[in-house]
């Protein structure tokens, strides 16, 4: 079974996928999405993001985040797993609608947690609506038209998920929120390889004060 789940967490554009591709070679990990990649051929993906009403959008990436963990407790090999994007970002889309509307899937993330891949810890990388609509235009990948829509309401929208979410985390997960405006790709990687390895450092001492008391 997998003792870690690290998670990138972030704006469209960012460049989630990119630094946690990155990152994931360097501490000799898989690199997943965080959505079981099943439930993302044949157009689903597509339509479940441009076509669907938001609920049953909801419950079928959060279905595909709940494959994801059934496959990783089927794995007795790996001690780490990176995820691009966590079940999180489900609630990330819908953070404008209102109050019950949100706590329909904060309930669902509650009575579902042991299907849940539920991070150990999280990267939100941030980054300025113009810098993240500059790397946007700059992908060459299918995905970028899936990205058309990221307006400014979208990119406050998640900006405010990512405030919150930060105050309102699992307590069994760390984040770790890094600004990415005016760093180079290897800047970023650079950055969440030394929070990283403080967060491990951490941990360590912990568990040594632990097992002394």
């Amino acid at each position: 079974m997998v003792k870690k789940i690290i998670a990138f967490e972030g704006h469209n554009g960012v460049g989630k996928s990119t630094i946690g591709n990155e990152f994931a070679k360097k501490i000799r990990a898989r690199f997943i999405y965080g959505v079981d990649e099943d439930s993302l051929t044949n157009g689903l993906k597509e339509k479940f993001i441009m076509k669907a009403k938001w609920y049953p959008s909801a419950l079928h990436f959060i279905a595909g985040t709940m494959e994801t963990k059934r496959k990783l407790d089927e794995v007795s090999t790996e001690e780490v797993v990176v995820l691009d994007r966590s079940y999180w970002s489900t609630l990330a889309v819908i953070w404008d609608r209102n109050e019950k509307d949100k706590n329909k899937i904060l309930n669902i993330f509650s009575d579902g947690r042991k299907f849940l891949p539920v991070p150990d810890i999280i990267f939100i990388l941030k980054a300025s609506y113009e810098t993240c609509n500059e790397r946007i235009n700059s992908k060459n990948t299918k995905d970028k038209n899936l990205d058309k829509v990221v307006n400014k309401k979208y990119y406050d929208k998640e900006k405010n998920f990512y405030n919150w979410l930060i105050q309102n985390k699992d307590e069994k997960t760390t984040i770790i929120s890094i600004d990415t405006d005016n760093m180079s790709k290897e800047d970023v990687y650079n950055a969440c390889l030394k929070e990283y390895k403080k967060t491990i450092r951490e941990e360590i001492k912990n568990e040594g004060y632990n097992k002394i008391n």
